[in-house]
């Protein structure tokens, strides 16, 4: 499991109500590994929250596809081909979380896509 034991750069927070945010729950996004890697953080504050998300029509890939959109419209990320979705990551941040209301939220990442990284 990685350690993410450095303290991590917040670079995008939008509140349930902020206008263009199309979850409807709270929203944290923080870069780690020089950018790499983005791990988010969404807390469906009530049951209808998560509903929102999948809407009853999408599937895992496309809410995956809604949230890069989400970040490249908010300008953290340039394009949304250039990440693959990071399952390891994402477990280990959930599991790293100290927020006190964690089991009501959805935790996801994603990493650069390695050939795309110069080493």
């Amino acid at each position: 499991m990685k350690n993410f034991c450095q303290r991590l750069k917040l670079v995008l927070a939008l509140e349930k109500d902020d206008q263009n945010n199309p979850t409807g729950m709270q929203i944290r996004v923080w870069k780690v590994n020089n950018g790499t890697t983005i791990l988010i953080r969404m807390f469906a504050h009530i049951a209808t929250a998560t509903k929102i998300l999948w809407d009853g029509k999408r599937n895992g890939r496309e809410v995956d596809d809604l949230i890069l959109s989400l970040l490249k419209s908010k300008g953290v990320i340039v394009a949304e081909n250039n990440w693959d979705y990071s399952t390891e990551d994402e477990i280990s941040f959930q599991n790293q979380d100290e927020y006190e209301e964690k089991e009501k939220c959805h935790y996801f990442s994603w990493s650069v896509k390695k050939e795309l990284l110069r080493f």
